[in-house]
C-alpha cells in the first residue's frame, strides 16, 4: 500500500462568475485605452478610441450594477454591504494582522468597490454629458449645445 505525501486539498469555491471576470478585464482594457488616448481625444482615430472605450466602461458599469442586484451570490451587493464603521474596524485589524478572512469582498474592499462605482459612474456620466454639449453622443438631442473656442 502506497501512502500519498500530498497535503489534503480543500474544496474549491468559485467566488467570481464569468460575467464579473470578463467585466473586470473589459474595464482594464477600457481604462488603458482611455488613458493612452486622452491627449488626442479631440482628434481622429485616437478620439474615437477614447470615446468608445468610455462607452464600454459605462456599459460594463451598468451591467455590473444590475448584476449587483440580480447576479450570483458573491456578485450581489448585499453579500458585501458593510457599514463604514465595519470598514474602518477591518482596516485596523488588517494593520494589526488579525483581520478575519472573507469569501468575496472584505469590508474595506466593499467600500472601495462602492467608491469605484460612484467615481467611474460620475466620470462616464459627465463625459457623456459634455459630449452631448458638443452635439455628439447619446445625449446630444437632450443637452443644450455649447460653442467652445477652437484649440490651437
Amino acid at each position: 500500500m502506497q501512502e500519498s505525501s500530498a497535503a489534503p486539498t480543500s474544496p474549491q469555491v468559485k467566488v467570481w462568475d464569468l460575467l464579473i471576470r470578463f467585466g473586470h478585464w473589459i474595464l482594464v482594457a477600457g481604462f488603458a485605452a482611455s488613458y493612452l488616448t486622452h491627449e488626442e481625444a479631440d482628434r481622429g482615430l485616437s478620439g474615437t478610441i477614447h470615446v468608445w472605450a468610455g462607452y464600454a466602461i459605462g456599459v460594463v458599469l451598468l451591467i455590473r450594477i444590475v448584476w449587483g442586484f440580480t447576479g450570483t451570490r458573491y456578485a450581489r451587493f448585499k453579500s458585501f454591504l458593510f457599514s463604514p464603521l465595519a470598514s474602518f474596524r477591518y482596516l485596523g485589524q488588517l494593520m494589526r494582522r488579525v483581520s478575519p478572512r472573507y469569501l468575496g469582498h472584505s469590508p474595506a474592499g466593499a467600500a472601495m468597490i462602492f467608491a469605484l462605482i460612484l467615481s467611474v459612474g460620475g466620470t462616464v456620466g459627465t463625459c457623456v454629458y459634455l459630449l452631448g454639449q458638443e452635439g455628439k453622443g447619446p445625449l446630444a438631442v437632450y443637452v443644450q449645445q455649447v460653442q467652445r473656442p477652437e484649440r490651437p
